[in-house]
């Protein structure tokens, strides 16, 4: 039987995701202001104002056939030292009681070996991780290390949409896809030190001493990020 508290996750979380927001925004990015073949601009247009691009190398805007649009593409670059890039929120109380994030995306290739995506309360500092390698999705989270929900294809459209509660401390992960839909519920967080940051993270990178398939990128879309106090 549900507890109440993991009710209200699920239900806050499917309520969110039927809105065109969920609360305040805190970080926004379609990319279609950006220009085919640089970096997007570090401060995406339009509100909210203080959010953030941040990376070394590697990030290039691209017009995507899978998603459809103008996206922004983060590769495994050969001569890049640090291979990483975050989008970051703006500054935000720390009351916050719920967070959720979303996206489009895309992976160019099965060929991934180590790239993750973080879901972040400052730099690694994570609610989740999930892990990209040879066609299969490995979790990590409070409750084990590396494990595998599921598997993707290359070129295929996923729609990921989280929703994490700071009450219970517990998230849920919707990821849509043509290679099976994943749907996790009451997950517990990863990190006791995720709550109570300025700004909040969707951290992506590839292993420092990976240097190999650098063809193997991911492309995002439609990136957002929402507070709730209540």
């Amino acid at each position: 039987m549900k507890t109440i508290a993991s009710i209200k996750l699920c239900v806050s979380f499917c309520f969110c995701f039927m809105m065109t927001s969920c609360g305040p925004l805190i970080f926004s990015a379609n990319f279609n202001a950006d220009n085919l073949g640089s970096a997007p601009n570090p401060n995406p247009p339009g509100e909210p104002s203080g959010d953030e691009i941040k990376g070394n190398c590697g990030i290039t805007v691209v017009d995507n056939a899978t998603i459809g649009s103008k996206s922004m593409r983060f590769y495994n670059e050969p001569n890049c030292s640090f291979k990483l890039m975050w989008f970051e929120s703006d500054n935000v109380p720390s009351s916050n009681k719920f967070l959720n994030y979303s996206f489009l995306g895309t992976p160019e290739s099965t060929n991934h070996k180590t790239f993750h995506i973080s879901f972040s309360g400052g730099h690694f500092e994570s609610a989740f991780d999930i892990k990209f390698k040879d066609g299969h999705l490995l979790l990590t989270d409070g409750a084990y290390n590396e494990h595998v929900i599921g598997t993707y294809t290359a070129n295929e459209k996923q729609t990921f949409l989280v929703g994490i509660n700071r009450e219970t401390n517990e998230y849920a992960l919707n990821i849509y896809k043509e290679s099976g839909n994943i749907n996790l519920q009451n997950r517990p967080v990863k990190s006791d030190t995720f709550w109570g940051k300025s700004a909040y993270l969707l951290y992506v990178y590839y292993d420092v001493d990976d240097t190999s398939n650098a063809a193997a990128g991911y492309v995002f879309d439609d990136v957002k990020i929402n507070k709730e106090k209540e």
